[in-house]
């Protein structure tokens, strides 16, 4: 077999990139009709939309190992024909179960992606500085991709049914299925790198019970208050015996010994809780714009690529402030810039202040972008290169996990904020108008319509309540950066911190 050209695989690669990284956030602008139109309530609207992400984080690195066993082609084949057929079902969902379930698949699908992607590229590209560079245009596309999902689905709104927004996925994957195979080389095959499938479920359990804890901390009743413990107690439960087979067996699916290393944990640490608030507040924004702003869903889409692009502009401009700064300096930069940010949209969408609220969201992702350029950096630069491939992945995977984990965690707690905003006016209500309001901001304004200024102004409150607790978090971590990733302070250090490293490998 023949490859064309490593530069026209290159795009092909890219094509998927894009629908994945568009599938995070394509139904955040779709929320108010599909919930309209099949009748979910607040709890699956947070399910529907974070399960993606979430299902994405947990088998991102289990694939990585799974694309070097059965080759990488192969399994960018595999998962993106699986891709193309669940995108096909979500369009036709009867239910927000079945779409639920659809979105769960997804994410599993969609998680073959990345590993399989990066891997063909150092293939491709075997010099350094062209690797380098691919990888670089790679993210650009990714980046690309998650600016376009608000829009695309805003503009596939405004002329189609909810379902429309995942035709691009179809199409998409079709294109690559067919080309796939004659532009594409396939990589080596490692007959040894098995998998630890245990310590992959137990994983997927721990992270699992998590979110069900949070989802069901924010139901009103006894029920919701057992249904969150147990879901708390299974996640301790499930990272102990994690940590505990991770220690032990020889090809773990996170290796633990690489959280030895200071700056390495606190990289991934700050990382995560970066995208706890960028996902979490994303999710909250792209609905403040049509349920509060009252924007169409193509005005809503269009303001959305806003602050995708501050993103990416603080993503380059993160690497030149180290020429002047060191790199802890200038992501505790950012994070004040992004505090700042947060700070201007507490303060204004209560108000209806839309145009300001665009202008602090956007200044948020600014802030936001030196962080995810330089923290990616001092992950992978801090552990020995033969664990560059391992690291990564941990740090694709949380930031993927960080921002499902947002959604969850910001969201449920945005939703306790609206239903306390709203109880005055739900004990003076019929039964069936006052749950109504409890279900959603979507059902209250269809099922209560004379309270619609009131739940407009509910929702705007418990958004400015999450943005004010995502400036002071941002401030935390801002301070937090510079203590927890200053380099070694001698060569002495940093070559006791190399054998502590690799005395946990033995």
């Amino acid at each position: 077999m023949s490859i064309r050209s490593p530069r026209q695989a290159l795009v092909l690669l890219a094509l998927p990139a894009l629908v994945v990284a568009m599938d995070q956030n394509v139904l955040f602008l779709a929320l108010p009709t599909l919930t309209d139109d099949l009748g979910a309530s607040a709890t699956s609207q947070l399910w529907v939309s974070d399960i993606y992400g979430l299902m994405v984080a947990v088998f991102l690195i289990p694939f990585g190992v799974l694309a070097d066993r059965v080759g990488r082609r192969r399994l960018l084949l595999a998962g993106s024909a699986v891709f193309g057929i669940l995108s096909l079902i979500a369009v036709f969902a009867p239910s927000i179960e079945v779409l639920i379930i659809a979105r769960a698949l997804l994410g599993i699908a969609g998680a073959t992606i990345a590993p399989a992607s990066l891997g063909l590229i150092v293939t491709l590209f075997p010099d350094s500085s062209e690797r380098a560079r691919a990888i670089g245009l790679w993210m650009a596309c990714f980046m690309v991709g998650i600016a376009l999902g608000p829009s695309m689905g805003g503009v596939l709104l405004e002329h189609f049914w909810w379902g429309a927004v995942f035709l691009p996925g179809v199409l998409i994957m079709v294109a690559v299925l067919v080309t796939g195979r004659r532009m594409l080389p396939e990589s080596e095959i490692k007959v040894g790198a098995s998998i630890d499938v245990p310590g992959a479920l137990l994983l997927g359990a721990a992270i699992f019970s998590l979110v069900f804890g949070l989802k069901t901390a924010v139901l009103s009743s006894a029920t919701g208050a057992v249904a969150a413990i147990g879901g708390f107690v299974l996640t301790a439960l499930a990272l102990a015996l994690f940590t505990w087979r991770s220690r032990s067996h020889e090809r773990p699916v996170i290796p633990v010994a690489l959280f030895t290393q200071r700056r390495f944990s606190a990289a991934v640490g700050l990382m995560t809780m970066c995208a706890v608030l960028i996902g979490g507040t994303y999710f909250y924004f792209s609905q403040y714009l049509q349920l509060a702003a009252e924007l169409s869903p193509i005005q809503a889409g269009l303001v959305m690529i806003i602050p995708a692009v501050a993103f990416g502009i603080g993503s380059s401009v993160g690497p030149v402030l180290t020429r002047w700064i060191t790199p802890a300096q200038a992501l505790a930069a950012g994070l004040l810039v992004a505090a700042v940010g947060f700070a201007v949209l507490a303060f204004t969408v209560d108000q209806r202040g839309v145009l300001f609220a665009i202008v602090g969201f956007s200044l948020a992702y600014l802030g936001f972008g030196p962080g995810a350029a330089l923290g990616t950096d001092i992950i992978v630069g801090t552990v020995p290169s033969r664990e560059a491939g391992a690291s990564s992945a941990i740090s694709e995977t949380s930031t993927e996990l960080g921002q499902a984990l947002g959604i969850a965690v910001l969201g449920s707690a945005g939703t306790m904020v609206y239903r306390n905003y709203l109880a005055p006016h739900v004990e003076m209500l019929e039964a069936n108008q006052g749950h109504a309001l409890n279900q959603g901001v979507v059902e209250a304004l269809n099922q209560v319509p004379h309270l619609t200024s009131v739940i407009q102004a509910a929702f705007a409150h418990s958004f400015a309540l999450v943005a004010t607790g995502a400036s002071l978090g941002t401030l935390l971590l801002a301070a937090l950066a510079l203590p927890l990733l200053r380099p070694a302070d001698s060569p002495r250090d940093a070559r006791d911190s190399a054998r502590d490293h690799e005395r946990n490998e033995v």
